[in-house]
């Protein structure tokens, strides 16, 4: 390629980029309300956060979205159930309860033994 002809294609490579930039950045952007949600995060032990927000969008195909609350609030359970999980250990056999919080499913555990001469063990639950 000759240095004369290199020189008008880099020339016409950087009119062709600015010109088109122009005409994309002279977009209006014209956002609107497409949806809302909610979003629950763990925070460890006694809560989680609630996140509301609502997302916008733009028929060119830009969106954005918008955090419009957020709260720190309490783990909801329901009762313990037994959750599969047991072992044995020399006389005692061991199983676990565990419960989930209704909206960021925290877990919650605890054990409990009982006196076996096992194995083989009876599993009560």
């Amino acid at each position: 390629m000759k240095p004369k002809f290199k020189k008008r294609f880099v020339l016409l490579l950087i009119l062709l980029l600015l010109f088109t930039y122009n005409i994309v950045s002279a977009h209006t952007h014209v956002h609107t309300k497409k949806s809302s949600g909610v979003s629950y995060i763990d925070k460890g032990t006694n809560y989680h956060d609630l996140n509301t927000y609502d997302n916008y969008s733009c028929p060119c195909g830009d969106s954005y979205t918008v955090l419009t609350s957020y709260i720190t609030l309490s783990h909801e359970y329901p009762s313990y159930s037994y959750s599969g999980y047991n072992y044995h250990s020399g006389t005692k056999h061991v199983f676990e309860f565990a419960r989930y919080c209704t909206y960021c499913s925290h877990r919650d555990s605890y054990t409990t033994t009982r006196s076996c001469s096992g194995p083989p063990c009876i599993i009560p639950y």
